[in-house]
């Protein structure tokens, strides 16, 4: 099996005025996995030759998540928002 794995994150700090702030970050991951599979069954038939048959088989799963998250944050008032969003495709 073969992994292949790929993430990144980044944060931001954003200052929106004297007493507000917001914090920004970004995340993405990619997986790829691969396998793959070999095998050979064997039939034994009375009075015949027997019968070999070989088998093969792939498979590969790929994921891709990205996820957002966004905080505002007022230290005069105390107040506090958030946002949060999450992206994932499998194939």
């Amino acid at each position: 099996m073969d992994n292949d794995i790929h993430a990144l994150s980044s944060n931001f700090l954003f200052k929106l005025t004297e007493s507000a702030l917001m914090k920004m970050k970004v995340s993405y991951a990619h997986d790829l996995r691969k396998s793959e599979g070999r095998s050979t069954t064997v039939y034994n038939i009375v009075g015949a030759a027997p019968i070999m048959v070989p088998e093969v088989t792939e498979a590969s799963e790929r994921s891709d998540i990205v996820s957002l998250s966004l905080k505002q944050r007022d230290e005069l008032s105390g107040q506090y928002t958030l946002f949060q969003r999450r992206f994932q495709q499998g194939l």
